[in-house]
């Protein structure tokens, strides 16, 4: 085949974990995006990954769209397995990884305000160094090491305590094995102010970041703020520097996202399918009134507009619908100038808050993936596929593509007459199976 761009949604449970290969017969490129829940890795993914390794590929770019279970778990897994016995590539070369990690995130919110007294000081958790450093070792088991190398130094105020080695990024890092992280945006946060930025991928595509937002970061960082401040450790708040890993502070970042990491329940906003919307017509849930997501961490998701040799593709992860329209418009598209794409993965696996009237009217589209095998939260939702449908109504083919066979909302929507009266159809793509365009 000549140049062409391949989509797979490999199993991952109720998550996201993509392939996109693009390029010519001579040559592919490869791109992954999330990972699904733990366990996603080693049934669902892992020997698809390893069949690229053992072809010679490798991946330009990791992306883990943020911090929600079902999207980063199976990419902790498989980096894990990546780097065993210290090689950074044991299965595959990653070149890139594009990740929001908390030094990332902490730019765009104020300090907290401390407990009087406590400013400064290593907090009433750890009245010294060496109990801070312990409590890091206990609670984070991979920062071990490097909280032992500053262990010997006991300086009385907070500042003086963190300044750990530079290669402390390789301990701290979440995602480890010592990849280059957020290289295209200088290690600062991926994401959009303003117009959304270009960034060309090696073998001639391009991408767009349509989310986040800083607005979405800055939300995502208060409600981190108030976590902290909750459990009595806004010192950690107040560590000057607390930037890019190699200037230094690797400890205080790396412990921090380990907590977030932890606190995730928090971030993620718990919204399930109704059950009771299976049975009702495609008209009425297409018409009812649209109730966006909430989630401050569906709203620090990386979405991707992805161009290869005239095929595009939106990647909109879990992001909120409004962002990416802004997005969107920033780059010139209307409804009555629309975005003409050849695929939309729809975000938060097809959720009913993720997908607005809207959002449709920017877009010209007639494929849409749903990835997601519906545990959990019963995804996706009737209402979401019905805004769809009607949406494209007038268009003589389009099609719904589920990685899953069986979910609530696929069956619901196989009636016949249905198909036929507002010209769609189900397919499949299931694991070994590729969307071409």
């Amino acid at each position: 085949m000549g140049e062409s761009v391949s989509v797979e949604m490999l199993p991952a449970n109720y998550g996201d974990a993509l392939h996109v290969s693009y390029g010519d017969e001579a040559e592919r490129h490869h791109i992954w995006i999330d990972g699904g829940i733990k366990g996603s890795f080693k049934k669902g993914w892992e020997k698809r990954v390893r069949r690229l390794g053992q072809e010679g590929a490798e991946l330009e770019l990791l992306v883990v769209t943020h911090i929600d279970a079902d999207h980063i778990n199976g990419v902790q897994a498989f980096v894990a397995s990546n780097q065993q016995g210290g090689h950074p590539s044991a299965i595959i070369p990653v070149r890139q990884v594009w990740f929001n990690q908390y030094r990332h995130i902490r730019e765009f919110g104020p300090p907290a305000a401390m407990p009087a007294g406590a400013r400064g000081e290593p907090g009433t958790n750890w009245p010294t160094k060496g109990g801070f450093v312990r409590e890091v070792a206990r609670r984070a088991v991979t920062l071990a090491p490097l909280a032992a190398r500053l262990a010997w130094t006991s300086p009385a105020r907070m500042g003086g305590l963190l300044r750990g080695p530079a290669e402390g990024e390789q301990l701290t890092n979440l995602l480890g094995g010592n990849y280059p992280s957020n290289q295209d945006f200088n290690d600062k946060a991926v994401m959009r102010s303003g117009a959304p930025p270009a960034v060309s991928l090696p073998g001639g595509a391009r991408v767009w970041v349509l989310s986040p937002n800083q607005e979405g970061l800055a939300r995502l960082y208060r409600v981190w703020q108030e976590y902290l401040v909750e459990r009595n450790l806004p010192q950690l708040l107040q560590v000057p520097g607390v930037g890019p890993m190699g200037a230094g502070d690797a400890l205080v970042p790396g412990f921090v996202q380990h907590l977030m990491l932890q606190a995730r329940p928090k971030f993620e906003v718990m919204l399930k399918g109704r059950e009771e919307d299976l049975a009702a017509p495609i008209e009425t849930l297409a018409k009812r009134d649209f109730d966006e997501d909430n989630s401050p961490a569906n709203g620090s998701s990386i979405a991707l507009l992805f161009e290869y040799a005239g095929r595009r593709l939106l990647l909109a992860g879990d992001a909120h619908p409004s962002v990416l329209v802004e997005g969107l418009r920033e780059l010139g598209y209307s409804a009555q100038s629309p975005l003409e794409v050849d695929a939309l993965k729809l975000s938060h696996h097809g959720s009913r808050a993720n997908t607005s009237d809207e959002l449709l009217s920017v877009i010209r589209c007639g494929r849409y993936l749903i990835s997601t095998n519906g545990k959990a939260f019963n995804h996706p939702d009737k209402e979401c596929l019905a805004r769809v449908i009607w949406t494209n109504q007038e268009r003589p083919d389009t099609v719904l593509y589920f990685n899953y066979a069986g979910t609530a909302a696929e069956l619901a929507l196989a009636d016949d007459a249905d198909q036929q009266r507002y010209h769609y159809r189900i397919e499949h793509l299931l694991q070994g199976k590729s969307l071409i365009l």
